[in-house]
């Protein structure tokens, strides 16, 4: 069995009850999209870890059950961008 498992489904629809780490690129998203998606992600484990490109999830919703655990700058092909990585803490 793969140490990792990728998904290709809509991110709202999809069971990610399971899931230990998600990266999610969500620079091209809409404010709502991110919303939304911080809704799904807050019924997920404690133990989750968000990785989030260019913004923090506090950013959208400071009282957002989630821990800021660490930052840094990355380099990607459009130049540098800030990682946030984040942590449940339902």
């Amino acid at each position: 069995k793969s140490p990792a498992t990728f998904l290709c489904q809509d991110m709202l629809a999809a069971d990610l009850s399971k899931a230990t780490v998600i990266y999610l690129f969500g620079t091209c998203l809409t404010d709502g999209a991110i919303l939304t998606l911080i809704d799904h992600f807050s019924r997920l484990s404690k133990d989750i870890r968000i990785i989030t490109v260019s913004f923090s999830l506090l950013d959208y919703v400071p009282e957002a059950p989630f821990e800021l655990i660490d930052h840094f700058e990355a380099p990607f092909l459009f130049g540098e961008s800030e990682v946030f990585i984040h942590r449940g803490q339902v």
